[in-house]
């Protein structure tokens, strides 16, 4: 049978020496990092998106958009009045 506990005190010694040269995974040391340098990376962060939001007119010049898509009433509905009812009835079949 294996046992946990070390048979000998220069095992148990051999056992932490181990366990201190482990390195933590590249996550864990990024989370790490981050935490210890939450100001520098939330400034970055901001000027990031400051940055982006300046450029977004710049990246959109060829961008059109139809007068006529945005008209509420232009659009054909899928779903008839019968088809939202059934649905209703079902939600409230499942809910009871």
């Amino acid at each position: 049978m294996y046992s946990t506990e070390p048979s000998c005190a220069g095992e148990s010694s051999m056992a932490e020496s181990d366990s201190k040269n482990l390195k933590p995974r590249p996550i864990v040391r990024l989370g790490i990092y981050l935490i210890s340098h939450s100001f520098l990376f939330s400034v970055i962060c901001c000027s990031a998106g400051l940055v982006a939001l300046l450029l977004l007119p710049v990246f959109a010049k060829n961008t059109y958009i139809s007068e006529n898509a945005l008209i509420p009433g232009s659009a054909n509905s899928m779903l008839t009045s019968q088809d939202v009812t059934e649905a209703n009835r079902l939600v409230k079949d499942m809910l009871s």
